[in-house]
């Protein structure tokens, strides 16, 4: 029996993902999301995990790729988990 996957290894490169994405923000606004709330995952890379340093690019890959603006981004990856966190 092989190891089931729970994820399209190339998601990044899904234009269904990237259209999921844009329509979340669009839905939710940049002030509402924010990238990798659940990293680390579950899985070990071995495993098929993701990497930070694959995950960072791919999430802002899809990101620019939604058509957010620097500043946007720059809430989605750090300023709202920081709040949402406090710290």
């Amino acid at each position: 029996m092989g190891q089931t996957r729970y994820a399209d290894p190339k998601w990044d490169e899904n234009e269904l993902v990237t259209a999921a994405v844009a329509r979340a923000i669009q839905l939710f606004g940049p002030e509402r999301c924010f990238f990798a709330s659940n990293y680390p995952v579950d899985l070990l890379p071995a495993h098929g995990a993701w990497t930070p340093e694959r995950l960072y690019p791919a999430f802002l890959k899809v990101a620019q790729a939604a058509g957010c603006d620097g500043a946007a981004i720059r809430r989605m990856f750090n300023q709202n988990a920081r709040a949402a966190y406090r710290v």
